[in-house]
């Protein structure tokens, strides 16, 4: 099921971004960006190594997220941010030997970087926790963007990313809407 959803997500971005870009000519990485990008993040992460009490066996999870992002750019390319999600689920996960700790309602805080490969496709990397009643975890977050709307400061896109944690791995995706405001990225052209 969570195949179906991925590929729809990527269906989506391609139908839709030729319909975009017959309204919009071509972007070059020098046409004026604001600075500042808060966006909100709708999607689901997909959470392997899930232990089901029932069966004793491990089983895939899909859970609803959802996240506040921010980003500073710093340039065209570069950028700074915060990205923070939401995920509802109620699971246990194996630690050691048969000792599962359970994981509820998880709230994620990251730092990261992204860097703009081509105009509207970005990759991200960095770190942060990951915590909920029961316990505390530093998390690895790498990840992709592809921004298939982008008109008057707003932006849609499709995002992917992969969160490692101590005790299990998430595969999250889904759409990000978001604003860009502030003052315009310096342009590159001297004068």
């Amino acid at each position: 099921m969570s195949k179906i959803y991925f590929l729809t997500a990527i269906c989506l971005a391609l139908f839709i971004n030729p319909t975009f870009a017959q309204q919009e000519s071509h972007e070059s990485s020098e046409a004026p960006l604001k600075r500042h990008k808060a966006g909100l993040f709708l999607g689901n992460s997909l959470i392997h190594e899930v232990h089901n009490t029932q069966t004793g066996k491990e089983q895939y999870v899909l859970a609803p997220t959802f996240g506040i992002d921010y980003e500073y750019w710093l340039s065209h390319k570069w950028a700074i941010g915060t990205y923070n999600e939401f995920a509802f689920l109620n699971i246990e996960v194996e630690h050691e030997n048969e000792e599962f700790i359970k994981r509820e309602n998880v709230v994620l805080f990251s730092g990261v970087v992204v860097y703009e490969i081509l105009p509207r496709f970005s990759v991200f990397a960095g770190t942060g926790f990951e915590t909920d009643a029961n316990q505390t975890l530093w998390i690895r977050y790498l990840g992709i963007e592809y921004a298939f709307i982008r008109m008057d400061n707003w932006e849609v896109s499709v995002t992917a990313g992969y969160v490692n944690k101590h005790l299990y791995d998430a595969f999250t995706f889904g759409v990000v809407i978001g604003r860009r405001f502030g003052k315009n990225i310096p342009s590159k052209h001297h004068h």
